[in-house]
């Protein structure tokens, strides 16, 4: 948020006097959040508002640039009311609005920002401004869920000032908007902080340039040292009381459980319910444990319910809830409720939400526990409730952590000190407070809240900023560590807003740097086999918008267990040498409460992905599932699975000559073959199948592999830690003596041309002799357990104890990996013949 200078007279200049004798544009939804597989683009919509205390005739009138739409004859739009240009005519979410619903526009919003302009007749402007989705344009509109809206219909349009991101996910088109009277002005313009990086003995000068500074009567600065979220549980996360993949009772919605909320209450008797993995849904959504198959068209509700366990209940201040759901829920404790969203009086099972919920992104409600817990077993139980009958897909998971005990580490509580006004320019004024010196490893939150000359109070940045606050981190260097180090911030309660809010945020420390990276606002949340980490739009980590953490020691979601982080790190980089794009992975020192692991880091497979890949971000891109949907769409949602459906089908030539051209017409031969080559040297049964993601380039129309879910890979399967023997047919044919899968949807068929399974034969054996040797193959895995017991040997100094199931870990898992090399080259030694040292594909 360190803008540029030129904002600080951005809004003079952007002064435009609108037509107030006719309508304005009211919001703009640009880039709505994605509900599941659905493309986001199909809730766009631009909202009219007429301010006047007649009608207004719209017939002719047309946006001309930004979308495409003329208002067909005798379109009205009543006084003080509203109408709702849309994207999308078929959405249901349009049926439940009061006001007129006009579409389909043509184009899209622009999510980076365009010009938008609404013509009358004659041809004479209405509305002509450019929205943008960078400060000091509000950045929560483009892609988080929330909308453009208007904070006062008479406030010029080309004025950042006139907008704010909606306190209502989907924004409230139809409605009076969800920020309708907030004060344009003051806005932060700038922020600095001296020193930028500081240590332990220093204190920090904090500035705020604010504008409208002749409505300033006095400034506070507040702070807060904030927590790790940890509730001082173990090194790898937080505390749980209630982990979202555990086992549930559940009702499915076809009824009501009880009269009214007896089904919350911990008496009730649920033992008739079944019991299913958390979370619990429909249509591959990641986190989801129990597929409830028949729920879609069938049922909108589904109700879960689990006991869970509070020791020492006197000291837990606070827990935090984490639910993720696609609609909306109702959470309750012990029969109270305690956090509701998108859900509105009481529900019946037929009951559906008020909008739609992005799944990706978790509401974090912290929970005061006084009079809610008991010492012992307590109870959690959560309704959660769809859009619609007819969604692609579903989900409902709560998570449940401990927050701040009396005796653990709550940040301090928040501070105050006023500010001085030490510079003006022009209505713009510069406010500067010290924030004293700090622990090293301290990350520090502030904001800044006036008091206004007419007597009223503002907090800045706005609660509806996707970080309402600015951060810093004091570290005095005093960590040797071989790895990057990452500290990251999970759900806590911060105090700098007036509306709670639990917020998260992580810090990197770079092997090459001794400057801190803040990451604060970044979303930490649980996946099922580690933690997520999703980056701000506009602030991402070395270009990375999602990151996955896989713990050091998985309890859940991996096939491996423990050795699992250590064979996707090594998977990885095996299909990165035979020259397959593969997501990086890379070990970081994580540190959470003074505790230390060291944590895999995988790169999320995305349209960022794809850019530092020198790979096209417009692509189609897809990921291969074992159910259904089978192909999940990552890109261009609105075409559905139109590309790799025309795959399958141009593919499926049982005539070798049709055969052999589709594969040179659609295919990138060679990456297919060195796909296919690496995981069967690997053992990547589980790759074929399922577990990869295609890739069309829209401008050579070809498609490629790209690997996912390595957790299989070094010779484990579900009934065989040591599965040597899969067979070199395996890709054609899917069978194998210990397990099976069916033939790759794509690869299956490639294997079957002639030409292509001989080039591949003979580069398994050229391999054989050249990157699959014991020689080669040790000395990286070798190198790898090196580096990670050099690291541990410094966490251990550092932390002053041994970490002797650390150490065993990591030598178990690499001497695993290494027995397989050899056992696995033998065998393919025994399969295809002697290895060869050179080979042709064609």
């Amino acid at each position: 948020m360190n803008y540029k200078t030129n904002y600080f007279l951005a809004f003079s200049l952007l002064l435009l006097t609108p037509a107030f004798s006719d309508v304005v544009i009211n919001e703009i939804h640009y880039n709505p959040a994605e509900p599941g597989f659905e493309a986001g683009s199909l809730q766009e919509f631009v909202e009219l508002y007429n301010p006047q205390s007649t009608p207004i005739d719209l017939s002719g009138y047309q946006f001309t640039n930004g979308i495409t739409y003329v208002f067909p004859a005798e379109t009205m739009i009543e006084a003080e009311g509203f109408l709702v240009v849309v994207s999308d005519t078929r959405q249901i979410s349009w049926r439940r609005l009061s006001a007129t619903v006009v579409g389909p526009y043509e184009g899209r919003l622009a999510d980076s920002g365009e010009r938008i302009r609404l013509e009358r007749p004659d041809g004479t402007i209405v509305e002509n401004f450019q929205y943008r989705d960078d400060p000091p344009w509000p950045r929560a509109s483009d892609g988080y869920g929330s909308s453009l809206e208007r904070i006062q219909w008479d406030l010029p349009s080309a004025d950042f000032h006139s907008w704010r991101a909606s306190y209502e996910p989907g924004g409230t088109p139809g409605e009076v908007n969800s920020v309708a009277n907030s004060l344009p002005r003051p806005v932060i313009i700038g922020h600095q902080a001296f020193p930028e990086y500081p240590t332990s003995n220093e204190a920090v000068a904090v500035q705020f340039h604010i504008d409208a500074a002749s409505q300033i009567a006095t400034a506070t600065l507040q702070w807060e040292i904030a927590s790790q979220g940890s509730g001082g549980s173990g090194p790898d996360q937080p505390e749980f009381l209630v982990q979202g993949f555990d086992r549930f009772r559940y009702f499915k919605g076809t009824s009501d459980p009880s009269p009214g909320t007896e089904w919350a209450q911990p008496d009730f008797d649920d033992s008739s319910w079944p019991i299913g993995d958390g979370a619990f849904g429909y249509g591959n959504i990641n986190i989801v444990g129990t597929t409830l198959s028949d729920m879609q068209e069938s049922y909108t509700t589904v109700y879960i319910r689990r006991n869970f366990n509070v020791q020492n209940v006197e000291s837990l201040k606070t827990v935090e809830l984490y639910t993720f759901y696609s609609g909306g829920y109702i959470c309750y404790i012990n029969g109270n409720e305690v956090a509701r969203d998108k859900v509105e009086g009481e529900i019946r099972h037929e009951s559906v939400s008020t909008r739609s919920n992005n799944v990706d992104i978790p509401s974090l409600v912290s929970i005061d526990t006084q009079g809610l817990l008991v010492e012992g077993e307590n109870q959690i139980a959560v309704v959660g409730l769809a859009r619609r009958l007819n969604l692609s897909s579903f989900a409902i998971g709560v998570f449940l952590l401990e927050g701040e005990r009396d005796s653990g580490s709550s940040g301090g509580g928040l501070r105050q000190i006023m500010m001085n006004k030490i510079g003006q320019t022009d209505d713009v004024a510069i406010y500067e407070a010290i924030i004293p010196p700090n622990p090293s490893q301290s990350l520090v939150r502030f904001n800044a809240r006036l008091e206004l000359e007419d007597g009223s109070a503002l907090i800045l940045p706005h609660i509806t900023t996707l970080r309402p606050f600015e951060s810093y981190f004091v570290y005095d260097g005093e960590i040797e560590s071989k790895l990057p180090i990452v500290w990251p911030y999970h759900a806590s309660q911060s105090l700098l807003t007036e509306v709670a809010r639990a917020v998260t945020g992580l810090v990197f420390l770079p092997t090459d740097s001794v400057a801190p990276q803040v990451f604060d606002g970044a979303l930490v949340y649980p996946s099922r086999s580690g933690t997520k980490l999703k980056f701000l739009k506009g602030e991402e980590f070395r270009n990375d918008r999602t990151l996955n953490m896989m713990p050091e020691r998985p309890s859940g979601g991996t096939t491996a267990g423990v050795s699992s982080p250590h064979r996707e790190h090594l998977g990885y980089w095996f299909f990165k040498l035979f020259g397959v794009p593969a997501p990086r992975a890379e070990w970081h020192r994580v540190i959470t409460d003074g505790e230390h692991t060291q944590q895999l880091l995988i790169q999320q497979i995305n349209e960022r992905f794809l850019e530092m890949n020198g790979m096209n971000p417009d692509a189609d891109l897809f990921k291969r599932n074992y159910v259904n949907p089978l192909w999940e769409p990552h890109t261009n949602k609105e075409n559905g699975t139109q590309s790799m459906d025309d795959l399958e089908r141009a593919i499926r030539q049982r005539d070798a000559d049709e055969l052999r051209q589709a594969i040179e017409t659609h295919l990138v031969e060679e990456e297919f073959l060195a796909y296919s080559v690496a995981s069967v040297l690997s053992s990547n049964w589980d790759g074929f199948h399922n577990n990869h993601w295609m890739y069309l380039d829209p401008d050579t129309q070809k498609w490629q592999m790209i690997p996912w879910d390595l957790d299989k890979v070094w010779g484990f399967t579900d009934s065989n830690h040591m599965f040597v023997r899969m067979p070199v047919e395996f890709p054609l044919n899917g069978n194998a003596q210990h397990a099976g899968r069916q033939p790759g949807p794509i690869t299956g068929w490639v294997h079957k041309d002639e030409t292509f399974d001989a080039a591949y034969r003979n580069r398994l054996r050229y391999e054989l002799t050249h990157t699959f040797t014991p020689e080669f193959m040790s000395a990286k895995i070798n190198e790898v357990r090196a580096f990670l017991l050099e690291d541990l040997d410094l966490l251990e100094s550092h932390i002053g104890r041994n970490r002797d199931e650390r150490r065993d870990q990591i030598n178990e898992s690499t001497q695993t990996i290494l027995d397989f090399v050899d056992l696995r080259r033998d065998y393919l030694i025994g399969e295809i013949g002697t290895p060869i040292q050179g080979w042709e594909i064609y």
